[in-house]
C-alpha cells in the first residue's frame, strides 16, 4: 500500500513484486521517503533490498536521478537486525561504498516519533507466532 500524506510518499510492506506494483501504479522509486515494515514474513519484506538496490543503482545509470534525500525505514522490535543481515547477504554493496543518501531505521513497539510533518506510531501485535515480533502503524499528517 503507498500513502501520500502531503508530499510525501510511504510505502506499507514490500513483499514480493513491490518494486513493479509501484512502478505500474505510477509512481518512482526514487521518491519513496519512508517504508514501513509490520512483520519479518517474505510477503511483507521480500522485496525490500530490491528497492534498496534499486534506488542506488538507479542513481548510478541515471545520475539526474540520483537520490540525495534521506530515506526512512520503519519496521518492528528486531528490524535493525534483520536488515543488517539482509544487506549482508543480498546486497553488501549497500555497506561497502558510501550511498548518496542516508537509510534512517528505527524500531517500534510502543512509541512514536514525528518526522517533519509526520508523525508515525507503533503498537506491538501479535501475528501467527511469538518467534518475532509485528508492528501496527498509525500514520497521522500535522499540517504545518
Amino acid at each position: 500500500m503507498m500513502l501520500e500524506a502531503g508530499n510525501k510518499l510511504l510505502l506499507f510492506d514490500c513483499g514480493w513484486g513491490a518494486p513493479l506494483n509501484i512502478l505500474h501504479a505510477g509512481f518512482d522509486i526514487q521518491k519513496i521517503d519512508h517504508i514501513l515494515i509490520s512483520h519479518p514474513h517474505a510477503d511483507h519484506m521480500g522485496s525490500l533490498i530490491n528497492i534498496l538496490q534499486s534506488i542506488f543503482v538507479s542513481g548510478i545509470f541515471y545520475p539526474k536521478t540520483k537520490r540525495v534525500k534521506s530515506l526512512y525505514l520503519h519496521g518492528y522490535f528486531g528490524f535493525k537486525k534483520d536488515l543488517e543481515t539482509l544487506i549482508k547477504i543480498m546486497s553488501p554493496e549497500l555497506k561497502i561504498v558510501e550511498l548518496p543518501f542516508k537509510i534512517k531505521a528505527f524500531e517500534y513497539q510502543e512509541n512514536q516519533r514525528t518526522i517533519d510533518n509526520l508523525k508515525i506510531s507503533g503498537q506491538e501485535v501479535k501475528h501467527f507466532s511469538d518467534e518475532f515480533h509485528s508492528i501496527a502503524f498509525r500514520v497521522e499528517y500535522l499540517k504545518k
